[in-house]
């Protein structure tokens, strides 16, 4: 947020700002910009594909079922699509991993993870989108839906066709984008998948 709110046209910096948020603010920003760094996105990719991982190691040893195994494993991955889709639009060039690393910074390593420009990087993000094994929000029944302090967890997760959506539309594919965005708001119509997921009242 600080990333895009602060280099837009409604916020501003006060005298108190430090120099960091300054240089935000000013697009001027210098080596060592606290707020300008890719880590923590990368922290939080990495335990993606950690999690990707144990998930498949898990399925193969018959402790998920194969219902279980998709939702959650395509879950996982839109939440990576959509921090990578972020690094992208803050950082225009940036490396796509996808494996299981241990050390952050092995991603320095051009040779093993060549960067991607922003417009491979959602070419990209939507083959991988698009073959997700599971691309509906979860069904009603599964035991990840439940209410947290009086709010629905269904709108807590990533809506992967919203997600497809934006990056066929950051992709100038309008046909495609309109598709995936009418399937998002008839969820609850007949030509839907059902189940109360009512985006269109929820977010009206």
């Amino acid at each position: 947020e600080v990333l895009n709110e602060l280099r837009a046209d409604l916020m501003d910096v006060t005298s108190n700002a430090g120099a960091d948020l300054q240089q935000i603010n000013t697009h001027n920003v210098q080596p060592g910009n606290a707020y300008a760094d890719p880590k923590p996105f990368y922290k939080v990719i990495l335990n993606c594909n950690d999690v990707m991982k144990n998930l498949t190691i898990m399925h193969q040893a018959h402790k998920l079922t194969d219902d279980d195994y998709n939702q959650r494993w395509s879950d996982i991955g839109a939440l990576r699509s959509w921090l990578y889709f972020q690094l992208g639009l803050q950082f225009g060039e940036i490396p796509y991993i996808t494996e299981s690393i241990s050390n952050i910074d092995d991603i320095k390593n051009t040779s093993k993870y060549p960067r991607l420009k922003l417009d491979d990087l959602v070419k990209t993000l939507i083959t991988f989108m698009n073959a997700l094994p599971y691309q509906d929000p979860y069904p009603a029944a599964n035991s990840l839906i439940a209410q947290i302090d009086g709010y629905p967890s269904k709108i807590l997760f990533i809506n992967k066709k919203c997600l497809l959506g934006d990056l066929y539309l950051w992709n100038n594919d309008y046909h495609n984008a309109a598709i995936t965005y009418k399937q998002v708001m008839e969820t609850t119509t007949a030509a839907g998948t059902g189940d109360s997921y009512a985006y269109y009242d929820t977010y009206t």
